[in-house]
């Protein structure tokens, strides 16, 4: 048990450190996959907190499918990779589970690729009327001259958001909302890199012109060409992190 790397935590908000110190020692694989956790009690005495505090963290572990609990009580860690879902992706990014892995980030943003494109044809496809104004406005906002780029965030932000409701496509929209959080809301880091993506106000633009007319084709071209700004800015880092790891001495 003294393997564990945990610490006492402060007594604020002890449900949310407890479940954040829990989790970290899952992702970051000090508690690897397969392994029991101790008794409740011993988690407490670990954490500095009351066993109720651990109880309702182990629970809010299990229902995001971090652990199991067994009939009879006991806790077994799982695999996140196999049993966890997208509401992962941020806390990974953010460095919860510390070292992240580069094709992590690369993974998401191939999936970025894929779904943006998508999610601009289907809200050419179904957007109404008054979400196709919503969409123009926001997408003139981004034209807007001297906004800083966490003005230029927010205003991203609205607009995907915007075409997602549009979409109708509920899966997509959940998938979309992580991606999001990881690359735009949450993670400031990632705002510089994808700056020219942020400052291209005409291809936002024509994204919303191309929902307008119901133009498919269009739409699905020219998100796809917004978030390849982004994305190659991202994936060339990460080649270069990939490049000096591997580069002999």
């Amino acid at each position: 048990m003294t393997a564990l790397d945990m610490k006492p935590i402060p007594k604020t908000s002890v449900v949310d450190a407890a479940y954040d110190s829990l989790r970290s020692q899952i992702l970051r694989g000090v508690m690897a996959p397969g392994t029991r956790l101790p008794p409740e009690q011993e988690l407490g005495r670990l954490l500095g907190v009351s066993r109720s505090t651990v109880r309702e963290a182990l629970n809010r572990l299990a229902s995001a499918n971090l652990i199991r609990i067994q009939h009879g009580g006991s806790k077994i860690v799982l695999d996140y990779l196999e049993h966890a879902g997208l509401e992962l992706v941020p806390i990974l990014i953010e460095g919860s589970a510390a070292d992240v892995d580069p094709s992590l980030i690369r993974s998401v943003t191939e999936l970025r690729n894929v779904i943006s494109p998508d999610i601009a044809r289907l809200a050419a496809q179904r957007a109404t009327d008054e979400e196709i104004a919503k969409i123009r406005l926001c997408a003139e906002a981004m034209l807007e001259p001297n906004q800083t780029l966490d003005e230029l965030t927010e205003g991203s932000l609205k607009f995907w958001k915007t075409i997602i409701l549009a979409s109708g496509n509920v899966a997509y929209r959940l998938a979309f909302n992580s991606m999001i959080k990881s690359f735009i809301e949450d993670t400031a880091a990632f705002r510089p890199v994808i700056e020219n993506e942020l400052k291209a106000g005409s291809l936002y633009t024509g994204i919303a012109k191309a929902i307008q007319s119901r133009n498919e084709k269009l739409a699905t071209k020219k998100a796809a060409a917004l978030v390849a700004l982004g994305s190659d800015a991202i994936l060339n880092i990460i080649n270069q992190i990939e490049t000096a790891v591997v580069k002999p001495d």
